[in-house]
C-alpha cells in the first residue's frame, strides 16, 4: 500500500514553538522521506518509496504580516530541502549563540510546495498518480498533518472556487466510473465488499426511500433559503 502525507506549516508555527523546541523535533514523526540533513543536498533513494511526505508552506495572513510574524524562519532551498531558522529572541537562538545547539536545521521531503502553489498543482504533484493506482485496484492512504491553522482543511477540503484534494479525488473517481455505473436499482451494497440482488418489492422500497430522502433534502434547502431571506 502506498501512503502520502501532506504536511502543512508556515513561519508562524516556528515562531510560536515553546522555548527550547527546535526543528529537530520533526524527528519524532519518524516518517520515511522526512529527515534532517546536515548538507545542502538531499539524498533521495532511487528505489520506489512506499511512503512519500510532501511539505506545503502556506502564505501569511494580512494580520500576521501586520504583527511582523514573517521573520524568514522557513527558507525553501529547492524542491526537496527546507531550512528552518530559529526566531529572533527565541531560547533556541540564544542557546546557539552560547555554543549550545544550533539555530538552523535542514529537512528533506519527497517534494516541497511553496505558498504560490495552486490547489490543482498540489493535486497533480502529490496524489493524482495514487488515484490512478487506486482505480486500478491498489490500496492507498492520504492524510494531512500539521499544527492548528497550518492550512490542513484548505489543503484537503478547499473551497467552492478552489477545491482541495478530497473533492478532486472524488471528481476523478466518478469521472472514471461514469460509463461503468449500473443504472438499475436491483443491486444493493452488502457488508462493504459484496452486493445483494433485490426483488421487485425490495426495489420499490428502495425507490420510495430515495424519493423520501431527496424530498426532505429539498424541504431543508427551501427552509434554509426562506430563513436567509427572513433574516435579511
Amino acid at each position: 500500500m502506498k501512503m502520502s502525507a501532506v504536511i502543512n506549516f508556515t513561519d508562524e508555527e516556528i515562531i510560536r514553538q515553546p522555548p527550547g523546541v527546535t526543528g529537530s523535533s520533526c524527528n519524532d514523526l519518524n516518517f520515511p522521506g522526512l529527515s534532517p540533513t546536515s548538507s545542502g543536498s538531499s539524498e533521495v533513494e532511487s528505489k520506489p518509496q512506499t511512503l512519500k511526505v510532501y511539505l506545503r508552506v502556506r502564505p501569511f495572513f494580512k494580520d500576521e504580516l501586520s504583527d511582523n510574524e514573517d521573520q524568514g524562519c522557513v527558507v525553501i532551498e529547492d524542491n526537496q530541502v527546507v531550512k528552518l531558522h530559529a526566531p529572533k529572541g527565541s531560547a533556541t537562538l540564544k542557546s546557539s549563540e552560547r555554543g549550545i545547539g544550533v539555530s538552523v536545521h535542514k529537512f528533506s521531503f519527497s517534494q516541497i510546495f511553496g505558498h504560490e502553489t495552486s490547489q490543482n498543482e498540489l493535486f497533480e504533484g502529490t496524489v493524482e498518480g495514487q488515484v490512478s493506482d487506486y482505480l486500478d485496484g491498489k490500496n492507498a492512504l492520504i492524510f494531512s498533518y500539521g499544527v492548528t491553522n497550518a492550512g490542513k482543511t484548505y489543503t484537503i477540503q478547499g473551497t467552492a472556487k478552489e477545491p482541495g484534494i478530497l473533492p478532486r479525488v472524488l471528481d476523478t473517481t466518478f469521472q472514471y466510473i461514469g460509463q461503468h455505473q449500473y443504472g438499475g436499482m436491483d443491486l444493493k451494497p452488502y457488508l462493504g465488499n459484496d452486493a445483494q440482488c433485490l426483488g421487485p418489492e425490495q426495489v420499490k422500497q428502495e425507490k420510495n426511500a430515495r424519493a423520501s430522502i431527496f424530498a426532505s433534502f429539498r424541504e431543508a434547502t427551501v427552509f434554509h433559503i426562506c430563513a436567509m431571506h427572513t433574516n435579511g
